[in-house]
């Protein structure tokens, strides 16, 4: 099955900012066990605690997204939901990518992932080429972490509010982009606006994006710690596949995880792989008319001509 074969191969990928998968249930439902991060999605951290996030911490965790993605990046996968509701904070200081439900590995020949199955996608997050062309690409991811960057550095606003998917296309098929976020200087929405390029390949790298938010992480918060090196394939020694609902872990230094499914456990998130939906077990709440929806849209893309590039 497609599914437990991404998931296993996501099990090896260990890093401090990506949220950790420790196995998967092979029940009717396949679930996969992910460590809790306690403080929940950023998303719903700028919101709720605006006064919390500063610039300091704004250059942290955009530092922080950006070693996650890069090592995605030379890992050879695509996340394909990068937002702000995806990124999870083990506490104020640590942020880490989750919600892979999306992701895709991009093989040896090819540097992009064609996507074949219909449904409902974040279109307002998605590069031009993954909207018009169904591909995705490391440049694509870096066109939603200029997406993630401006939902941060305006406190959570929701990108395009008043505007529907069509609209949304035509402006940035004109050119046009989002406003300067209040909390972001000129640098930093310069930064944005070469993740929006619309050709991809006029994109910055992740590398790139990660020395230029490690350069202001630390110019302005003196206590930000490099980032940790982390190269692709190390396996993660704690994860395990598992079976009927039985999940085992022999790693306790930080996290316990329950030795069954059938109750909630204080340190485990399960995904339910089929969706690519998350279930909190911390009763975490999305409302579809509340301010955290990822207005997700099944769009039928109108036959508009390419002017300003090729994607």
């Amino acid at each position: 099955m497609d599914f437990l074969k991404e998931a296993t191969i996501m099990m090896q990928l260990s890093h401090p900012h990506i949220v950790t998968i420790y196995g998967v249930c092979e029940n009717k439902r396949l679930m996969m066990i992910l460590e809790l991060a306690e403080l929940g999605s950023l998303l719903d951290y700028l919101l709720d605690y605006p006064e919390k996030c500063q610039l300091p911490e704004l250059y942290n965790w955009s530092m922080q997204i950006a070693n996650g993605m890069s090592f995605l990046e030379s890992a050879r996968f695509v996340h394909r939901d990068l937002a702000c509701r995806n990124v999870l904070l083990s506490n104020h200081s640590c942020a880490k990518i989750s919600d892979f439900g999306l992701s895709r590995a991009v093989g040896v020949e090819s540097d992009y992932y064609k996507a074949t199955q219909r449904g409902k996608w974040p279109v307002k997050w998605y590069a031009p080429e993954s909207i018009y062309y169904k591909t995705f690409s490391h440049a694509s991811d870096v066109w939603s972490f200029g997406i993630c960057l401006w939902e941060m550095f305006s406190l959570g606003e929701h990108p395009y509010a008043d505007q529907d998917s069509f609209e949304v296309l035509r402006q940035i098929e004109e050119g046009v982009r989002l406003p300067k976020p209040h909390l972001a200087n000129d640098d930093v929405f310069a930064i944005m606006h070469d993740c929006w390029a619309y050709n991809p390949d006029a994109r910055p790298t992740f590398a790139q994006l990660l020395a230029v938010f490690q350069h202001l992480a630390t110019n302005v918060y003196e206590n930000v710690e490099p980032p940790e090196v982390v190269v692709p394939g190390n396996a993660n020694p704690s994860c395990k596949v598992v079976k009927n609902g039985i999940a085992c872990h022999n790693n306790t230094k930080n996290n316990n995880i329950c030795s069954s499914t059938t109750g909630p456990h204080p340190s485990v998130v399960t995904t339910t792989m089929a969706t690519g939906t998350t279930n909190h077990n911390d009763n975490q709440h999305i409302s579809g008319n509340d301010r955290r929806q990822t207005n997700c849209t099944n769009v039928r893309i109108p036959n508009l001509v390419q002017t300003n590039g090729s994607s």
